[in-house]
């Protein structure tokens, strides 16, 4: 057993791993150096890059480690790498959607479709990007629902994480309630929101009357905020406007069938 670890061969090919590994964990934490002390780039947007660079720098080592080693047996390596001209030309005519994915998931990056922890709208599904390789993206909904995708297939998306989102709130009112009534509550329900430390809802606005609807009178709110941060919000204001609007006795109509007796 030990002899055979004493071949040149042998413990070259471990050395020649162990070099490559400690070269790419070297290479790995320089990139993360420059990019960290790059400040024109978001942390989200850094971290897609970086997962990019070190899978381009894993398959690159890995070969070379290959070929080092396939010479250390005696293998005419340079023979080998004058035929991968002729191998490479089939492979990329065999494997041309696998060169796109990686073209495309360059496109991405640079032209900064998206990045790791957007939310992103694809095809009308809706989530969260939690994984960006070298061939396709992985976005997870708000239920656990995961789907994957080609890099190539990214034509267009909405990304909701670039900026901050609008959300509009419509509170229907009966036409028999006061206006004035009306919007000085609407007025303290805004305050409230803002000056609660554990909501941080800062811009919360009051825009008016949208629409005089069949039953009822809209009065509109304006939300701005982020995507990830607009549902909870939401959540948050309708409760003060129940509990505000029924502590102040404003009706809030709601859909009623009338059922006449013929008798």
């Amino acid at each position: 057993m030990l002899t055979f670890f004493l071949k040149r061969e042998v413990w070259a090919t471990i050395v020649i791993v162990i070099i490559g590994i400690l070269l790419y964990f070297i290479l790995k934490s320089i990139i993360n150096k420059i990019l960290k002390h790059n400040r024109h780039s978001n942390n989200k947007r850094k971290a897609t890059i970086v997962g990019l660079i070190q899978n381009i720098i894993k398959y690159i080592m890995l070969v070379l480690i290959i070929l080092i080693c396939l010479d250390l047996y005696g293998i005419n390596v340079k023979a080998l790498i004058a035929g991968l001209g002729i191998l490479t030309l089939v492979l990329g005519l065999a494997l041309q959607d696998t060169i796109k994915d990686f073209i495309g998931g360059i496109t991405i990056i640079f032209d900064d479709y998206y990045s790791i922890g957007d939310y992103i709208n694809y095809n009308n599904f809706i989530g969260e990007v939690i994984e960006f390789g070298l061939r396709s993206t992985k976005i997870k909904s708000y239920n656990g629902e995961i789907k994957v995708f080609t890099n190539r297939s990214v034509t267009e998306i909405i990304n909701y994480s670039k900026e901050k989102s609008t959300t509009f709130i419509d509170i229907p009112i009966a036409y028999e309630e006061d206006v004035l009534k009306v919007e000085k509550t609407i007025q303290t329900i805004i305050l409230r929101a803002k000056t609660n430390k554990n909501w941080k809802i800062n811009n919360l606005e009051y825009l008016g009357i949208e629409k005089f609807d069949s039953s009822a009178m809209l009065f509109r709110l304006s939300l701005t905020c982020s995507y990830q941060q607009s549902f909870q919000y939401k959540r948050l204001i309708n409760y003060l406007i129940k509990h505000e609007f029924d502590k102040e006795k404003i009706k809030i109509p709601y859909n009623q069938i009338e059922v006449h007796n013929a008798k």
